[in-house]
């Protein structure tokens, strides 16, 4: 129930917390930002959580790291946040 109320939360809201929560139960996300598809992972990384974007993987200790590294031009994942679409959550 809780992990559904999430899911709801992270597509429907776009919550970050929701986010969070379900990369740590291993879930995976998809979304696209400016028209680039962007991949969020805790599987079958380099570190433990890494974002593929335009296929070029970013590789993090923690999601603390990937949400604040600059690694949309000069901006970081909490900068584009509203601007994303959610694209899939697997």
């Amino acid at each position: 129930m809780l992990h559904e109320y999430l899911v709801n939360e992270l597509c429907n809201n776009k919550s970050l917390g929701a986010l969070t929560y379900l990369l740590e139960k291993g879930r995976e996300f998809e979304f696209s930002y400016k028209g680039t598809l962007c991949f969020i992972s805790r599987s079958e990384t380099q570190k433990e959580v890494s974002i593929w974007i335009d296929k070029k993987e970013h590789a993090f200790d923690n999601i603390d790291d990937l949400a604040e590294a600059k690694i949309f031009d000069t901006k970081t994942l909490l900068d584009i946040w509203s601007e994303i679409e959610v694209e899939y959550l697997f």
